[in-house]
């Protein structure tokens, strides 16, 4: 299976190459009040409006301020993840995703793990992923609509 993956200080993650629709290096995004914090905004692509999550701030708080958008489509959805670094493509073996828990704390993002060689690749999946961003952001207009601050 070919993925896209990235990596953070201590951990690398991938996304499907058949999930990923492209690559942009930035976009004009728009904040929106009242957002949760690892949701950064909306911008236009193509006349399209796309909900822009930050997966960075989410997986590693402290890391680059380099970062790439993957746009995420599948036949029901499309939304960007912001990911930091840069984006390496990479082979792995789709029979050896095992599903197990990770130290990373991620667990609820994943898809599953692949050893490889030394390295350690956290699967993520696309529709837990989008299902952590509607949360948030059902959660952040549940506060906001209580008038509790975030």
């Amino acid at each position: 299976m070919q993925v896209l993956s990235f990596r953070t200080e201590k951990e690398v993650y991938c996304v499907k190459v058949s999930e990923v629709s492209e690559v942009l290096s930035e976009a004009a995004v728009i904040p929106l009040p009242r957002a949760p914090e690892s949701f950064d905004g909306i911008f236009q692509l193509r006349g399209r409006v796309i909900g822009l999550f930050n997966l960075r701030k989410l997986l590693n708080p402290s890391s680059s301020d380099v970062s790439q958008i993957l746009i995420l489509s599948d036949p029901h959805q499309q939304f960007a993840v912001r990911v930091p670094g840069f984006v390496e493509s990479r082979m792995l073996k789709e029979d050896a995703i095992e599903l197990r828990e990770t130290e990373a704390g991620d667990g609820d993002l994943l898809e599953g793990i692949v050893y490889d060689g030394e390295e350690i690749f956290h699967i993520l999946s696309l529709s837990k992923v989008f299902s952590h961003a509607e949360m948030l952001i059902k959660n952040s207009d549940s506060a906001a609509e209580r008038g509790v601050s975030g």
